[in-house]
């Protein structure tokens, strides 16, 4: 059981538990004693009676409850303070003091996109998790990795461009995108010579990235060209799956089609073409980071993903 003493409001020492004060930090930032309990992965009602015992630890009320949200007493203000650099301060201690035994222990709450958590990070992880078994990862995915930053995560995994400029970025490991169809599609549709012919085609677009302008290279020369999507997802997978279909025009990873490429079942597009960005870039793999200390284990897990990816 973790514990440190505090001076209680009533000038005695109180055991509080460092879970309980990490608890309240969450539900504190969420409004919500169920939303601070799901992002440390606790049942509501158990987490609901761990402020109960919080509050008569310190002999005072430190969350007003309404039928919306929950807001904090001038007590809770005061704590939450306190209960943040408390719990920063031992995570740094533990982190630390683990690293000085070559043995690093505690959670890695990481986010990614859905295409590298199932195509590379589940080998990645099990090679991570032999070598330092006294750490724990907790995994999400999104498909926009670096907005999971803003609350409990300690590091995304990122595809594409560099995300905000108040992250701090690795970029590790470049990649080609190509426009792709499968043989059918183009059966049945007319020709294409330039990137202006895809206005009379079936464009299937990523719905937060490049949604509405597709930019090419070509002999020196960058083009950008409007296309209308004909179906717009969220997850290249799935846009991959369309493009197998027949369904119509897709801009994806080099990777994540070689091998139908190599089997006729997918055709580059417009091969001449090079795909960029507008500004030129090509994308790439990210380790992002909120801008925030990044303790040990948390480094380890990055170096470790870049090492692993890099060799690829």
């Amino acid at each position: 059981m973790r514990k440190i003493a505090a001076r209680g409001p009533t000038g005695t020492f109180q055991m509080i538990n460092v879970n309980l004060l990490r608890l309240f930090v969450k539900v504190a930032e969420t409004e919500s004693i169920a939303g601070g309990a799901r992002l440390l992965d606790i049942d509501p009602s158990i987490a609901s009676r761990q402020i109960a015992a919080l509050e008569r630890a310190f002999k005072t009320k430190l969350l007003t409850r309404t039928t919306r949200r929950l807001s904090l007493t001038p007590a809770g203000i005061t704590l939450l303070d306190w209960a943040r650099s408390t719990v920063e301060g031992y995570e740094e201690l533990a982190d630390e003091l683990g690293a000085m035994q070559q043995r690093p222990s505690g959670v890695i709450r990481l986010a990614s996109n859905d295409y590298a958590a199932q195509t590379y990070l589940p080998a990645i992880l099990q090679k991570f998790c032999r070598k330092y078994p006294e750490v724990r990862i907790q995994l999400s995915t999104s498909t926009d990795p670096t907005t999971l930053l803003a609350s409990v995560y300690d590091l995304a995994v990122h595809a594409g461009r560099m995300p905000e400029v108040n992250l701090i970025g690795r970029r590790f490991r470049p990649y080609r995108r190509r426009l792709c169809a499968s043989p059918e599609y183009l059966a049945r549709k007319p020709p294409l010579g330039t990137p202006a012919d895809l206005v009379d085609h079936d464009c299937l677009a990523h719905s937060s990235s490049e949604r509405s302008q597709w930019s090419f290279e070509h002999e020196g020369e960058t083009i950008t060209q409007s296309i209308q999507p004909y179906i717009e997802a969220d997850n290249y997978v799935v846009l991959k799956e369309l493009t197998l279909k027949g369904v119509g025009i897709a801009r994806l990873a080099e990777e994540l089609m070689l091998e139908h490429f190599a089997s006729g079942a997918l055709v580059e597009v417009l091969p001449d073409y090079r795909c960029i960005y507008a500004d030129g870039a090509l994308p790439a793999m990210w380790i992002v980071f909120a801008d925030r200390r990044v303790l040990r284990r948390t480094r380890l897990l990055a170096d470790f993903i870049v090492d692993s990816l890099g060799r690829r």
